[in-house]
């Protein structure tokens, strides 16, 4: 811990003996201390965290202000491209059993959907890009071509 500019011994316990090798390891291969590398994993850390709390606080606000819409808790919902378009806002999809995604483009998804998390089934046209799709997707079930 560092307390105006000085450096202190730390004991942390429940490391695991694997992890604690890995640094010991990248310490050696780096030229740093296992002090060095374990500062900079908890800076890291620390950074990561904070800029995940942005996101989310601003991901937030702008479903208040209603620039974002959330469709969530239904079983099945079939969406077309147009529809999307139409809509105009941004939308985040969660929740939601089976999901179809029709006559729908790739950006469409980029400019429209924020994310789609926690869907059982999602059906999209064939030949869709599917990875598109799975940049914007967290817990899916299965993704099929129809």
């Amino acid at each position: 811990m560092e307390n105006n500019g000085r450096k202190e011994n730390v004991t942390i316990k429940g490391i695991s003996s694997e992890i604690y090798n890995k640094v010991k390891q990248l310490a050696k291969e780096t030229g740093k201390t296992i002090g060095e590398i374990t500062n900079d994993a908890y800076n890291t850390i620390l950074m990561a965290l904070d800029d995940v709390s942005k996101a989310g606080n601003d991901v937030i606000k702008m479903i208040k202000n209603g620039e974002i819409k959330v469709i969530e808790n239904v079983d099945e919902i079939s969406l077309t491209g147009e529809e999307i378009r139409k809509f105009n806002r941004k939308i985040i999809i969660k929740n939601i059993q089976r999901l179809e995604l029709k006559e729908i483009h790739e950006e469409d998804i980029s400019k429209f959907i924020v994310s789609i998390n926690n869907v059982g089934l999602i059906s999209v046209p064939k030949g869709f890009n599917k990875l598109a799709l799975l940049e914007k997707a967290r817990f899916i079930g299965k993704i099929e071509e129809k």
